[in-house]
This record gives structure tokens, C-alpha cells and sequence, in this order.
């Protein structure tokens, strides 16, 4: 606006120059006269629109400054929540197995078999599921596709428990009841089985170790490496211990225990760092949690609770510190059971 301004009133500064160099023709001087009070009123009245511009400028200015935006603490737009977890959790619901969205969405029957179906376990590259079944003979071992498809015999063996598959995805840890020297934990696949060690609930890591459970005065938590040698007890309590998961990198385990809590004994979540030490509980509800599963990420854990019914089980999903604990499946007509994530 100003340099407006400037501009006008020298061009006709110019002009009054002009004419007022011009002797010869004096006809036009009361014209010219009355111009030139006619453009110093134009002036005054510039000036004041100018002056109302710059004043309204600065108000604006004033009320929403630049670095508004350009300071992220500043910033008024909502913050997103925490996104839940993603990917796919089996698990064993009314002898069927199933499959639902870490954040509980698109559940889907994948056996729908008459015969039982239980404990489903994926494979390393979450491209299967193995599980137990009763529709060749009492507890042997089945594998599908990760949509259900191409359901197969995969262990012949009868009274197989527990499942998990090795590292590499091509063979199956298990407990199996073969004989009085051989019951406990077996490891195969399409062939026969080969016994491994006394104990039951195994669980193969990404390193190559495998936990599970053994007897002693009670039922403790122990780690051997894969070929069935030196064994390590890495939990030592009067109650039972139950239940080991290892987290995806092999750096801890969850795991089930009944340890005393408020004076009387109930089922709850712990995790301990694989050799055992800071070992601490991150359910501390009163109903029972078993039987937990880590996400690929070792953020989420997934474990089956009664806390909402004493003859319900639900699958819930908690950050692996214990927080934001959450029923996912929510149905209070079947009991939802044993969950398995997804690895990848």
C-alpha cells in the first residue's frame, strides 16, 4: 500500500509540474487548482487506509502467530491412540479351532469337525497350523493351512500333548505317553517320533533351546538345549510353574504360575528373563490367566482368563508389561482356549 502511494502522488506531483510550466495556456490554472485540492484530499484519505491496514495486520498477526504449527508442543490436533495389535491368534473354542484379529475382529472356524479339535500352534512362517485332533485315534497330530485348507495327519502317535514347532518350521516338539521309559517329551513330524527327555509342555525358542516343565516336589519350569542335554532349572517355588512361552527374540519367557497372591492360590501371567531371574507378575487379577503367547513384536501377550465368569474362558490380549489388559473374543457360550499368535 505504501509504495502505492509513493507512486501516485509523484506521478502527479509530475503532472502538476507539467502544467504548471505551461505559460501560454493560463485558461486551465482554476482546474488545475481545484485538482490539486481535490488529490490532497485523495492523500489524507490514503494515509488513513493505510494506517487501518498496517493496524489490522498486526491483529492478525497477533491472534494466530506463524509458529503455531511449527512447534509440535503446540500443536491442538488429537493424538492417535496406541494402535492395537495386528496380526492372527488361534485357539481352541468347543473342541474347534478357530482364528480372530489380535484386536478381535473377523473370527473364523477353520476345522468345524465333528471329532475334538485343541491346542492350535502356528509354524514360523505363520503359513500353518498344527493341532491336536481325535478324528484318526485319541490325540494325534494334525496339520492345515493358515485358512483351514489341506487338513492332514502329520503324527501318527497316539496321546500327544502340548505341540510346538521348531525353529525352522519342519518338525514338532511335543509330549507324548508311549511307554513307561518314554513318556514325556518326543520331537517329530510325518515319521516316527524320537524321544528327547523326561517332562511335558515343551517349547522351542528362536535360539534353539527348549523350555518345559518337570516334576520335582512340584511342577518347575526347565531349559535344555535341542539335542535333550543339560538340562537348567530356572524356577524354584513350592507352587506350580506352568505354561512356558518364549518371547520372539528368545530373550524371556512367560509362563503360568499358582503362586500365593492375597492369601489364596489362583492361576496368574509372569515373565522372567530366560535364565530365570526378574521374575514378576503382570496379570495380578484375581480370576485365573493361563497359558500365555507372545506377539511377534514382544509388545503383546495373549492368555486365556476365566475373570469374567468362573466357568467362562475368554482370549485376552495385554501389553507385555501387564497393561491394557482386554477381552477380545467376548462370548460367554464357549469356552475360548489356548491361543497361539501368529509369528509373522
Amino acid at each position: 500500500m505504501k509504495p502505492l502511494k509513493l507512486t501516485l502522488t509523484i506521478c502527479i506531483a509530475l503532472t502538476f509540474t507539467a502544467c504548471g510550466d505551461d505559460d501560454d495556456d493560463r485558461s486551465y490554472r482554476p482546474d488545475i487548482e481545484s485538482l490539486k485540492t481535490s488529490v490532497s484530499g485523495l492523500n489524507s484519505d490514503l494515509e488513513e487506509i493505510s494506517s487501518k491496514l498496517d493496524q489490522l495486520t498486526t491483529l492478525i498477526n497477533a491472534e494466530q502467530p506463524t509458529t503455531l504449527l511449527e512447534d509440535p508442543k503446540q500443536d491442538p490436533s488429537p493424538r492417535a491412540e496406541t494402535p492395537l495389535p495386528v496380526g492372527r491368534i488361534a485357539f481352541e473354542s468347543n473342541s474347534d479351532i478357530y482364528t480372530i484379529d489380535a484386536d478381535g475382529k473377523n473370527l473364523t472356524n477353520l476345522t468345524n469337525h465333528l471329532a475334538g479339535d485343541f491346542k492350535p500352534v502356528w509354524n514360523l512362517d505363520g503359513e500353518q497350523i498344527a493341532f491336536i485332533s481325535d478324528r484318526a485315534g485319541l490325540g494325534k497330530v494334525f496339520v492345515m493351512n493358515a485358512d483351514g485348507t489341506n487338513q492332514r495327519l502329520f503324527v501318527e502317535s497316539n496321546r500327544i500333548a502340548d505341540p510346538k514347532w521348531s525353529p525352522h518350521g519342519g518338525m514338532l516338539v511335543f509330549t507324548a505317553h508311549t511307554g513307561p521309559d518314554k513318556d514325556g517329551i518326543h520331537i517329530g513330524g510325518n515319521i516316527k517320533p524320537t524321544f528327547l527327555a523326561k517332562g511335558s509342555q515343551p517349547t522351542w525358542s528362536v535360539l534353539g533351546q527348549i523350555a518345559f516343565v518337570l516334576r520335582n516336589e512340584s511342577e518347575d519350569i526347565y531349559v535344555m538345549n535341542a539335542h535333550g542335554g543339560d538340562p537348567i532349572r530356572i524356577t524354584d517355588h513350592p507352587r506350580d510353574e506352568y505354561h512356558p512361552a518364549w518371547s520372539s527374540d528368545g530373550q524371556f519367557i512367560a509362563y503360568t504360575t499358582s503362586r500365593v497372591q492375597d492369601w489364596k492360590a489362583n492361576w496368574e501371567i509372569f515373565v522372567m528373563s530366560a535364565d530365570g531371574t526378574n521374575q514378576r507378575n503382570i496379570t495380578q487379577h484375581p480370576g485365573n490367566d493361563r497359558a500365555p503367547t507372545w506377539s511377534p513384536d514382544g509388545k503383546q501377550i495373549a492368555f486365556m482368563s476365566n475373570r469374567d465368569d468362573a466357568f467362562n474362558w475368554e482370549i485376552y490380549v495385554m501389553n507385555a508389561d501387564g497393561t491394557n489388559q482386554r477381552n477380545i473374543t467376548n462370548d460367554a457360550t464357549t469356552n475360548d482356549m489356548y491361543p497361539d499368535w501368529q509369528p509373522r
